[in-house]
């Protein structure tokens, strides 16, 4: 019996496979900021909301933005930032890119000291999952 025939093939048949097999099992790399919109088998509808709309109430010190559902998570980008909104959003381990939204949360002229609530933007968001 010729071993190094065998040697030979064993070679041209476990080198390839292992080449394989470890390119399949490498994670592809992500962008170190991805703040484009997810695709639609991640998300829901995306929406345009503005300070026009909600007059007084409006939230943020950012004039407009998009407003998402991921997940159960809500989104707002805005000037090319993404931002969580919810406990869900934010816990999303998928997304560290996602930032906290106290930079353009609005003060409260009403109460100072405080920022304007963002409930009413959230239950819009919640509305884009259903």
């Amino acid at each position: 019996m010729n071993c190094r025939k065998y040697q030979k093939l064993h070679l041209s048949v476990i080198l390839p496979s292992l080449i394989f097999f470890a390119a399949c099992n490498t994670a592809s790399p992500q962008p170190a900021n991805n703040n484009t919109p997810t695709t639609k088998a991640e998300s829901s509808i995306t929406i345009k909301i503005t300070r026009a709309e909600y007059g007084e109430e409006w939230p943020f010190t950012v004039d407009e933005g998009m407003l998402q559902c991921f997940s159960g998570g809500v989104i707002f980008t805005a000037n090319k930032i993404t931002y969580a909104l919810n406990k869900v959003a934010t816990d999303d381990e998928k997304h560290p890119e996602w930032k906290v939204p106290d930079q353009i949360l609005a003060n409260n002229p009403k109460l100072p000291g405080t920022r304007i609530s963002m409930s009413k933007v959230i239950s819009k968001g919640l509305e884009l999952c259903q």
